[in-house]
């Protein structure tokens, strides 16, 4: 497995780096949480603390997502397609409060990149 994205943005002198999930409701929710463990096991071997966005198709999905998933083992957040990403629409996960932020406010900054982990291998798919 590998993230659709990942990246950094920065925006009124606060950074936040992130690994994207670009879910296009094909896939079953579990095999999402398994990312999530997945990106635990990265963050365990390799020290990247980027958050996990997890943008969904439908408010549906996020809630079924988070109904699944009612605390993620890694920083991640879900938001609706359609909405601007750096808007305050990122709902975090083990936050119950259900406040929506700005991409900017979710974690502090640090690089991350795609790395080349086993399982990671380029299969010409993009």
């Amino acid at each position: 497995m590998r993230p659709d994205a990942a990246g950094t943005w920065t925006e009124d002198g606060r950074t936040t780096s992130f690994y994207l999930e670009y879910d296009t409701g094909a896939e079953p929710l579990r095999r999402l949480a398994e990312k999530l463990d997945a990106y635990a096991e990265l963050r365990r071997v390799t020290s990247h603390r980027g958050v996990v966005l997890l943008w969904v198709p439908t408010t549906a999905r996020e809630r079924n997502l988070r109904t699944r998933i009612p605390r993620a083992p890694v920083a991640a957040a879900t938001a609706v397609h359609g909405s601007h990403p750096a808007d305050a629409v990122w709902a975090l996960f083990n936050d119950p409060s259900g406040q929506r932020f700005r991409l900017s406010e979710l974690t502090p900054g640090e690089a991350v990149v795609q790395p080349p982990l086993p399982g990671w291998e380029e299969d010409g798919d993009g």
